[in-house]
């Protein structure tokens, strides 16, 4: 696979090509944005110098001002947001081969395929099911992320009970798609990179994601190349759970997993969609550093300052919004943000604005606001004392609605500054994406932690293809887990057509026709013991075969999830009894809740242990032909 440059330098080139966007910059420039020399007279030299991000004292560096300056700029947007490569007729398997592309998977097949060979040379004494090893291919790989995926969504105690034949947990998904044992050797074998040419880990050249290197470079490139973010987004950490021992482990009390491998991410405000990240090693190596990609004024500033521009470096001199919180935020930061055209906004440390702000009395629920040029810091009042920066324009009140608070009920009008609403809705796009992806979360305890990083890395582009097609499909109702669903489907190549269910179904209406004909009105011309021994006979022929996408489960066995009485006795819809002063009572229909639809119906069946609601027309008959006992 090439070697590909996370930072989208080639991306940017393109962009700079663009007669387009060249056409935009010019006109840009005949708009007369106001330079920083031209807002303040006393302002200039401290914000000019401030471009390289030094780390000086702000009470002795900075004047600022309690009156708003006369001429104050926000940048205009003048990016291209919107999916850049043609989706016509895309299924949610194409969203993800976006990402997972037949590239990369030839890749991961021929780095397993050499450890694995590398690995059985090198061992005299082996235990006897590694050595059954054979090489494996792409369709092969597709569906052990497939598994892996699907793990996912159904947790098991452990890997084995996935392929357990007790009928406590029996799944016959798995068994039919991949054996215990070839998983365990796949697992085992999952590489994504040469260990011969691994540099020395004291060297010079070390890399301490070698292992993960160029799956962290294609998918950083793939994100880029694929969508370009709306105007909005947010700089922040994330953190994948891992206890074992790592050098670079990092514990963030405020964090749901509290210890683990940080990242540092740039996603899509509104959707959560990742557009940029980095995995954070501690002291950056020399060769794979940030500074290599940097721009020369800031290789100097400090680790905060230089992930924020290491992340918008795609989308400078744009007039992009960047929301952060306290970590990143300084007045050298948004200085050098501001001469990029780019705009930010987020909170700040009470030590990095000067004691003059810090001293100023600010009643509860007021706020105060300072200028030095066209940034802006609010001191507000609130539960605790916050300090906001921002250079957008915003620096108005605005009127929420929220809890009334201790001794008041309901809710309250409350004056916000506009700069901490803003911040409150456009801050959560990491949280936004972690929250989707938790529920589902593929990654399970292993020795190796790259593994576990490589499946958060593949399971964040399978995010990244599902907004991609709720950007395609904004009217769908699907969500992140039936998306999953879909993608792992193609995955593991499961045919809802197969034989088995052909010849279930064969028997299902064969079933449903008998107790059709043989009515009440048609008992006097055959016995109603004749079509029960029919009708069981049917019934013992569709147990024994057993549907392997997972519909029914149990062959032959009196505890089956399927009841007897589905496949023996006739059914008739029943009306509801109305309960109490209700005029009808009514139920949801199972067969359009599991369609996407809700729908409450008056009806039910009369003889089907779990009374089911059902529409007359076509659910019942849909529902008794699959012979389906829904939950709900």
């Amino acid at each position: 696979m090439e070697n590909y440059n996370s930072s989208g330098s080639e991306l940017i080139e393109e962009k700079q090509d663009d007669p387009s966007t060249t056409a935009v910059d010019e006109s840009a420039d005949e708009m007369e944005i106001p330079p920083l020399e031209e807002v303040s007279d006393n302002e200039n030299a401290d914000l000019k110098t401030s471009i390289d991000l030094s780390k000086q004292p702000l009470e002795d560096t900075y004047q600022w001002q309690e009156s708003k300056p006369e001429k104050t700029y926000t940048h205009p947007f003048v990016g291209k947001p919107g999916i850049n490569v043609d989706t016509t007729n895309f299924k949610p398997i194409d969203y993800y081969q976006l990402f997972l592309t037949p590239e990369l998977l030839q890749h991961i097949v021929l780095e397993t395929n050499s450890y694995a060979s590398a690995f059985l040379q090198s061992s005299s004494s082996l235990e006897c099911h590694r050595k059954q090893w054979s090489p494996t291919n792409a369709r092969e790989i597709k569906k052990l992320l497939g598994i892996i995926f699907l793990m996912g969504l159904i947790h098991m105690p452990n890997i084995g009970h996935y392929w357990s034949t007790d009928y406590l947990f029996r799944m016959e998904i798995f068994r039919s798609i991949m054996p215990r044992g070839r998983y365990i050797l796949l697992q085992k074998f999952f590489h994504l990179n040469n260990n011969d040419k691994m540099p020395d880990v004291k060297g010079p050249n070390r890399d301490a994601l070698y292992k993960l290197r160029p799956l962290i470079d294609y998918l950083m490139c793939r994100f880029q190349q694929v969508y370009t973010v709306e105007q909005n987004v947010a700089v922040d950490e994330s953190l994948l759970l891992w206890k074992g021992k790592l050098h670079f482990r990092q514990f963030i009390p405020l964090k749901r997993a509290r210890f683990g491998i940080k990242m540092f991410c740039l996603c899509e405000s509104k959707t959560g969609y990742t557009f940029r990240f980095r995995v954070y090693t501690g002291q950056d190596d020399p060769t794979t550093g940030m500074d290599l990609e940097l721009p020369p004024e800031v290789r100097d500033a400090g680790k905060a300052e230089k992930v924020v521009v290491y992340l918008s470096l795609p989308l400078l001199d744009q007039g992009y919004n960047i929301y952060m919180d306290n970590w990143y935020s300084s007045v050298p930061l948004y200085s050098y943000l501001y001469e990029r055209r780019t705009n930010a906004c987020g909170t700040v440390r009470a030590d990095r604005v000067p004691a003059s702000i810090r001293e100023k009395d600010v009643a509860f629920g007021k706020s105060s606001t300072f200028w030095l040029g066209p940034l802006m810091c609010v001191k507000f009042n609130d539960r605790s004392m916050v300090y906001m920066l921002s250079t957008l324009d915003n620096d108005g009140i605005t009127q929420v609605t929220v809890s009334g608070g201790q001794g008041v009920r309901g809710k309250v009008n409350k004056g916000k500054p506009t700069c901490v609403v803003h911040y409150n809705k456009f801050m959560g796009g990491v949280d936004l994406r972690d929250s989707v992806i938790k529920n589902y979360a593929a990654t399970r305890k292993t020795i190796k932690w790259y593994k576990k990083l490589a499946i958060h890395l593949l399971q964040i582009a399978l995010h990244n293809a599902f907004i991609l097609y709720r950007k395609d499909h904004p009217q769908s109702k699907m969500g992140f887990m039936g998306f999953t669903t879909e993608v792992i489907s193609e995955l593991l190549s499961v045919d809802k057509t197969t034989d088995v269910s052909k010849r279930l179904a064969s028997v299902c209406e064969e079933s449903q026709r008998l107790t059709d004909t043989h009515n009440v009105g048609n008992m006097e011309h055959e016995s109603k013991d004749e079509i029960t021994h029919t009708l069981t006979n049917l019934g013992s022929q569709a147990s024994k075969m057993a549907m392997k996408n997972g519909q029914l489960v149990d062959r032959m066995n009196a505890k089956s999830k399927l009841p007897t009485t589905c496949l023996t006795e006739m059914h008739f819809p029943q009306k509801l009894k109305s309960r109490g002063h209700q005029k009808d009572s009514r139920l949801r229909c199972s067969m359009c809740y599991h369609k996407g639809r809700r729908r409450m119906v008056t009806t039910t069946c009369k003889t089907c242990p779990n009374r089911p609601g059902l529409c007359i027309d076509p659910c019942f008959e849909e529902y008794h032909l699959q012979l389906m006992n829904w939950k709900r």
